[in-house]
């Protein structure tokens, strides 16, 4: 009787943690334009126990996604199974299995704004790497031939859905495209180029990976800091 007991307060707790507070969330119509496309429009079409923390709010556990097409981490009610998405908020930290979602505000070096979801990958006193996810949607074409670079349509696939991951290194509030791409990486950092190019071959990394990558940022922060150049890092490098 005490291990039903237990089991059905367990039951129950996961229910009353799994509601998000109504202030933090809107209704939404689920997006079924891109059913029949190969790909997905989500990080994960599946929803994932995840966790929401807000200073004000508190910390609360739900079903969540991220819809990459739209920029909304979208939750699922477990009731009435409606669909609803977490209202835009730079104070909210959404962790949605390993990956730490927040929403931006950031600037280019050029004033230009870039707002919306992004990944935190990065963290430490001089600069933030995050990564932010895009689609690159293509649609078949009836009609054309491979030639073209379109394929044919047919009755069941209308598309093609990419997902996009671009990197960026953020400070106070401003943030700059990091290449993946190790020729474009090593012309950007013009003044290090030698140095980081005997690293990236001797440790024989991948900039197109996510760990080496941020391996080959820090040693360049961490040069510039040996240096001398403390307030130096990839970002003021360009400015």
């Amino acid at each position: 009787m005490k291990k039903k007991l237990l089991l059905l307060c367990t039951f129950c707790s996961s229910i009353l943690l799994a509601q998000l507070p109504t202030s933090i969330i809107e209704p939404i119509d689920e997006n079924t334009s891109y059913e029949n496309y190969i790909g997905s429009i989500w990080k994960n079409r599946k929803f994932k126990n995840s966790k929401t923390s807000n200073p004000e709010l508190g910390d609360h556990t739900a079903e969540l996604r991220y819809n990459v097409f739209t920029d909304d981490i979208e939750y699922l009610e477990l009731n009435t199974k409606a669909l609803f998405r977490i209202k835009p908020d730079i104070n909210n930290r959404i962790q949605i299995e390993h990956e730490e979602y927040y929403y931006c505000f950031f600037k280019t070096q050029r004033g230009q704004n870039r707002k919306g979801y992004y990944v935190l990958v990065e963290l430490n006193d001089a600069y933030r790497v995050y990564k932010r996810y895009t689609l690159s949607i293509t649609n078949y074409e009836a009609g054309n031939n491979s030639f073209t670079g379109f394929a044919l349509s047919t009755s069941k696939n209308e598309g093609t859905i990419k997902l996009i991951v671009t990197y960026y290194i953020e400070e106070d509030g401003k943030v700059m495209e990091i290449p993946v791409n190790k020729k474009e990486l090593l012309a950007l950092i013009d003044d290090d180029t030698a140095h980081l190019k005997e690293f990236i071959k001797k440790e024989k990394l991948k900039t197109k990976k996510e760990d080496d990558l941020l391996r080959v940022v820090a040693k360049y922060n961490a040069k510039q800091k040996s240096g001398g150049n403390i307030s130096k890092s990839l970002l003021t490098n360009r400015r």
